[in-house]
């Protein structure tokens, strides 16, 4: 009970539970609470997934977007950036994209002209 077989291995996780996911969340956390102090902001609660608080952090000027991956590659798709840009406006604020390729310590800063 409480323990399942992947493969060969044992593991005393229930089912629904996913490491990786935690991990992500975990490591996404961290992203946004950096950030947020760089820009002299604040993590958006929930991580922007309420209505009333899109984007991940902010600041008085700026609402950001925060994306990283392990892959040497990212998509990012005209109608993201659009809705973005449309929260950040209607808030005040510069929308930005913020996408962090963590193999390569490359960081990218994304604003509009």
């Amino acid at each position: 009970m409480g323990s399942h077989t992947l493969g060969k291995s044992l593991t005393t996780d229930p089912l629904w539970f996913d490491r990786d996911k935690q991990r992500q969340n975990k490591r996404s956390g961290q992203q946004e609470k950096a950030r947020a102090r760089e820009i002299g902001g604040k993590v958006q609660a929930g991580s922007g997934s309420s209505w009333r608080a899109r984007g991940d952090c902010k600041n008085e000027t700026v609402l950001e977007e925060l994306k990283y991956t392990d892959a040497s590659s990212f998509s990012l798709k005209a109608k993201d950036w659009l809705l973005h840009k449309d929260r950040a406006l209607k808030q005040g604020r510069e929308p930005v994209m913020v996408i962090e390729f963590m193999q390569d310590n490359v960081r990218l800063v994304l604003r509009e002209e």
